[in-house]
């Protein structure tokens, strides 16, 4: 018998449409809290194949989409370090993402990440 996955993106959070950092506290906007409908919508039309568990980041943003599809379909949730995204430093929070300091702080980080 074949694992199923299924792969979902954390949803909309505040600073992603004006592009600015604001840390992994950063709330759910209202079309993130759409996005959270859809798809457990789309996975309940789905229904074949659905897997037993639910695994996600510990991240407020992702851990908020997990224990919703999680409650909804009625599977068991993990909540895993291993699928929190690279720290960014501190000082990022409230900057844009496009500024030169965030993007060359970003580079280094994941230079390292990489090692």
């Amino acid at each position: 018998m074949a694992n199923t996955w299924i792969l979902v993106r954390h949803p909309d959070k505040v600073g992603d449409e004006e592009g600015v950092y604001y840390g992994n506290q950063a709330e759910i906007t209202s079309l993130g809290q759409i996005q959270i409908t859809e798809v457990i919508d789309r996975l309940q039309r789905w229904q074949r194949d659905l897997p037993e568990l639910v695994l996600t980041s510990n991240i407020p943003r992702a851990a908020h989409l997990g224990a919703h599809v999680a409650d909804v379909l009625k599977l068991h949730i993990e909540f895993k370090d291993l699928f929190n995204e690279i720290d960014k430093p501190e000082f990022l929070v409230g900057m844009r993402r496009n500024s030169r300091a965030h993007t060359r702080t970003m580079g280094a980080v994941r230079r390292l990440f990489d090692q």
